[in-house]
């Protein structure tokens, strides 16, 4: 892909280190690395349960077409036609950079680029935002157990939310107000 690896911020280390104390209240999560959580599924048929229920479902299914066209649809396609014309691009001048100086080559990188550049466009509005979306107001619904603010806290950290996403509250004090109100109860 066109993107770079994301590393740790100082946002991020600080983040996580706020998040520890309620996690060693509550009991740390099992490792759920790149999935999506199942365990924050709550049988009661309580509103808040049935609110969180319904909208984890939604959230599942709208990851699982965003995880699909990120590995094997027109995103991925065009991700891999990129990288096919910028090596070749590369053998036939030397380098990218030198295909770009080129007056043959600039023309040649501009249109590759400009393909996975609209295909990237097009997959964070068909799939990026709406997830995006989705993870917020699940982010944001009240955790009716343990277990739900457990799939919380694996996805604030799996899709590194911050404060920046369009978010009403801190993921932080979402946290905080969850353990407050699930231990009172």
């Amino acid at each position: 892909m066109a993107a770079h690896e994301l590393s740790s911020t100082r946002r991020h280390v600080l983040g996580a280190a706020a998040a520890f104390p309620i996690l060693a209240l509550t009991g740390f999560p099992a490792p759920a690395r790149g999935t999506v959580p199942k365990r924050g599924l709550s049988p009661s048929a309580s509103p808040a349960r049935v609110l969180w229920n319904r909208r984890l479902a939604r959230y599942s299914r709208i990851h699982a077409r965003w995880k699909t066209e990120a590995e094997s649809g027109a995103f991925r396609a065009a991700n891999d036609e990129y990288n096919r014309a910028r090596a070749d691009l590369i053998v036939r001048f030397g380098s990218w950079e030198k295909a770009l100086r080129s007056r043959t080559g600039k023309p040649l990188c501009t249109a590759a680029f400009a393909k996975v550049d609209a295909a990237e466009d097009a997959f964070y509005d068909r799939f990026t935002a709406p997830l995006n979306r989705t993870l917020i107001q699940l982010v944001e619904t009240p955790s009716p157990n343990l277990s739900a603010l457990f799939a919380k806290i694996e996805l604030i950290h799996e899709h590194r939310l911050d404060s920046d996403d369009n978010m009403r509250r801190t993921p932080i004090e979402v946290l905080r107000d969850d353990a407050r109100r699930l231990q009172k109860e």
